[in-house]
């Protein structure tokens, strides 16, 4: 029996976004925390842009302070995901599909597949503006926090 990880990941999001047809693509930073362990991340979101609509959401986030152990690790999720608008600032996405935990060393490589599901409010505070709360959960539950400017 392999012990339970639970994780708390706070991400905020910076830099480019872009719309990509029915897609918006963004880059994350925020930090995972496995039991009394803190972690950084990077990486980068694509998600459905319209409402009212099924579509494909894909995320992976690095842990960047690993390549220092000469380490690569990671999180990837891919979800079936629908964005609903319930009041004109807000949208509410709920998704749900399969995840991997992937690690290389020296030493060799390691995953870890299942499945997660979560739910998320988005808040748009003008059109370039958005704020984005989300909470996974995975084998590892995630909790993310996220700030897009669009342009």
């Amino acid at each position: 029996m392999r012990p339970a990880l639970l994780a708390l990941s706070t991400m905020m999001v910076v830099g480019a976004s872009s719309a990509l047809g029915a897609q918006t693509v963004s880059l994350q930073v925020g930090a995972s925390t496995f039991g009394e362990d803190h972690e950084p991340q990077v990486g980068v979101r694509v998600s459905p842009a319209e409402n009212d609509v099924v579509g494909l959401d894909f995320s992976f986030d690095a842990y960047p302070r690993l390549l220092a152990f000469g380490a690569l690790a990671g999180m990837t999720d891919l979800s079936l995901a629908v964005r609903i608008r319930p009041a004109a600032p807000v949208a509410v996405v709920g998704r749900a599909g399969g995840s991997a935990l992937l690690g290389m060393s020296e030493g060799g490589t390691i995953s870890f597949t299942g499945y997660h599901a979560g739910i998320g409010i988005i808040v748009t505070a003008d059109p370039r503006t958005t704020v984005r709360l989300d909470y996974t959960v995975h084998r590892v539950p995630t909790f993310t926090f996220g700030f897009l400017v669009h342009h």
